[in-house]
């Protein structure tokens, strides 16, 4: 996913620190971790990713390879109901709050629907 959403530029648009977010990788033997203290952005071109561990690289992923969804279950329960999947990165979802997506979605003028 670095490698094809890497972004080195200065981000501008709104921010909100500290996030938590679940990562999964279709591809992965254990296909998901939790990760803290993501650093999340979105703008009216795309929405932004910052690990805080210096060996992940930047994210900024366009809208149009976002796809959004809600998902039902055990981790919907715990908090983590919306669903991102990108078009260039297939093995790869992050699973957010409901309330951080629309926040997401907000700030590039979209709406969120169940």
């Amino acid at each position: 996913m670095g490698r094809i959403y890497k972004y080195s530029g200065a981000f501008q648009g709104k921010v909100w620190r500290f996030r938590d977010v679940i990562i999964g990788d279709k591809g992965s033997l254990l296909e998901q971790s939790r990760y803290k203290w993501i650093t999340v952005g979105a703008n009216q071109e795309g929405v932004y990713f910052v690990a805080p561990l210096v060996f992940h690289p930047k994210l900024f992923i366009p809208w149009e390879d976002v796809t959004i969804t809600y998902c039902e279950g055990l981790i919907s329960l715990w908090g983590y109901p919306v669903k991102l999947e990108f078009r260039q990165a297939p093995l790869v979802w992050f699973r957010i709050t409901e309330n951080l997506a629309k926040q997401l979605v907000g700030v590039a003028g979209l709406s969120l629907s169940r």
